[in-house]
């Protein structure tokens, strides 16, 4: 298992350096991006505060439109354009060091914004943000999605909010079951 917590805030150069911890030391980001990464379930702690950009949209950038390998984000907390506005901020948090200053942004700023927004449309990311989903539904979904794409990497943010019993167990028997790497996100419980 991976640890990575990212309670308290998150705003301007944090985004950019949480960005570039994840991208660059994740070690699962690079295993993955090699074809070493044996297919089965990472945990990571989402913190116990909101951010300005999700965890699941900073690890799932990275994978899809940096190294090109497709990837699923189900998403239970937030909407697809919520997602979206995260995986914008990320590109926006490239190229300058705050977003609020984005409007007087140099025009070199502003072209390398427009190629990453470019690099994202055509990003391996497919997005389902389905609510109330057990893992045997996302599982019978993922079966799909693999039989229509070449999937690698289901990202799974929320899984707090599974109500079934022990959904982790569940999710490593889909993660060997799919032969694929599953990322849940959690948030931290303090109590």
């Amino acid at each position: 298992f991976y640890l990575v917590d990212t309670s308290g805030s998150m705003s301007g150069v944090k985004i950019g350096a949480l960005n570039t911890a994840v991208r660059e030391t994740l070690p699962i980001i690079k295993e993955i991006s090699e074809n070493s990464l044996e297919p089965g379930l990472f945990l990571i702690d989402d913190g116990e505060e909101e951010s300005q950009t999700s965890t699941a949209a900073e690890v799932a950038f990275p994978l899809a439109v940096d190294n090109r390998i497709s990837t699923v984000l189900f998403s239970l907390e937030k909407k697809e354009d919520d997602i979206v506005s995260d995986l914008l901020t990320i590109i926006f948090s490239r190229y300058t060091d705050n977003i609020a200053r984005l409007a007087t942004a140099p025009k070199e700023e502003w072209d390398k914004a427009k190629n990453g927004i470019i690099s994202l449309s055509k990003a391996p990311l497919f997005l389902d943000d389905s609510t109330e989903v057990s893992v045997g539904e996302m599982h019978t979904m993922a079966k799909v999605i693999i039989s229509e794409q070449k999937v690698r990497v289901f990202i799974i943010d929320g899984i707090h909010l599974l109500e079934e019993e022990n959904p982790i167990k569940h999710l490593e028997e889909m993660a060997a079951d799919l032969n694929v790497t599953i990322i849940a996100l959690q948030k931290h419980n303090t109590q």
